[in-house]
């Protein structure tokens, strides 16, 4: 399982605000404050994937060129230019190799990793809460040398510690449809994918902050999950924002289901329904030029909220890390919404 360091530390979030930022993102005086929030999903590294049967040898090989470490300091960059109130994290993995034979291992977590570049940096994040989405573990031969490799995954929401920011509740859920791999001698490949929910005050407002990853894998249990969540939050009167990879195109299926439930799409109130493509880099994040070409990751708003202004991180030249990788195969989405 995940090591109780990464999972209950306290890790760390701006000491300083860029001042161009605060000047441009702060409200007017007598204005309804401004949160910022950022969604990400961060690519968990172990290649193409798809619904086959995953090679754990490829994705350990994977898992080392798409080097995390190296990723995390540019994702850790961006975070201290865009200075975000809250952040939604998919796909931040954990994995695990260890030698069936002599006992060697490795261990590569995403979140911990992350949380050191941002400490790094001299920022304040708190872990407000995660939901595991992957728990799988098989063999693999690597280097000659048979090995057991695990592969863990969830999501994350993140807080920037703050006077002016209290987490009021937390939830957690599971979606009841979820998509398996069957495995032939081994465990399932389960994605067992869900939500976390936070209610927040922030400058003395208060809203519900949703992070989420719906299937990729099957369109059908998306659309199900997205009903399974929609239908959830109806019963809160709260104003809601809801992030994440919805692994649906504009105009999708998913994209409608929020619409039809009365969200607005934030990137398509600001920029039109098809702009903005945060989709996908490949594997390897060694592409020259960008290949996004699809927007699959939303901000979701619904009751008393305005979105200000939304762009992407994360798709510049730039953005690449010194060694030429992508910080992932998604840009990020970071949104300054008002809270009326």
């Amino acid at each position: 399982m995940f090591s109780s360091q990464g999972c209950a530390r306290i890790a760390l979030v701006a000491m300083a605000c860029i001042g161009a930022c605060a000047a441009t993102y702060s409200s007017p005086v007598g204005a309804p404050p401004r949160i910022t929030v950022m969604t990400w999903n961060i690519y968990y590294g172990g290649g193409a994937g798809g619904s086959g049967i995953p090679d754990m040898e490829d994705q350990w090989n994977s898992v080392e060129a798409t080097n995390f470490p190296e990723r995390a300091g540019r994702i850790a960059k961006i975070i201290e230019q865009q200075s975000p109130h809250i952040i939604c994290l998919q796909e931040v993995a954990r994995w695990h190799r260890e030698d069936i034979l002599g006992g060697n291992e490795d261990t590569i977590d995403f979140l911990e990793i992350l949380l050191d570049r941002l400490e790094d940096r001299g920022l304040q994040y708190d872990l407000v809460t995660s939901l595991e989405a992957i728990d799988f573990q098989a063999p693999a031969i690597i280097d000659d040398d048979p090995v057991d490799v695990k592969w863990e995954e969830r999501i994350v929401m993140l807080a920037k510690h703050s006077s002016q920011l209290h987490v009021n509740k937390v939830r957690q859920q599971h979606y009841d449809e979820i998509f398996t791999i069957p495995i032939p001698a081994n465990e399932d490949l389960i994605f067992n994918r869900g939500w976390l929910a936070v209610d927040i005050t922030f400058k003395g407002k208060k809203a519900r902050y949703v992070c989420t990853h719906l299937e990729a894998l099957s369109n059908s249990v998306a659309e199900d999950q997205a009903a399974q969540l929609i239908d959830w939050l109806s019963g809160t009167g709260l104003p809601v924002v809801v992030m994440g990879d919805m692994s649906s195109l504009p105009g999708g299926a998913v994209h409608t289901q929020f619409t039809d439930a009365g969200y607005q799409d934030a990137w398509a109130a600001i920029h039109g329904l098809q702009a903005g493509p945060t989709c996908c880099q490949s594997p390897d994040l060694m592409n020259s030029t960008s290949e996004l070409d699809k927007r699959n990751d939303y901000v979701f708003l619904r009751g008393a909220l305005t979105p200000v202004s939304i762009s992407r991180v994360g798709q510049n030249q730039s953005d690449r890390t010194p060694g030429g990788l992508w910080p992932s195969d998604h840009a990020g989405l970071v949104a300054h919404i008002g809270l009326e």
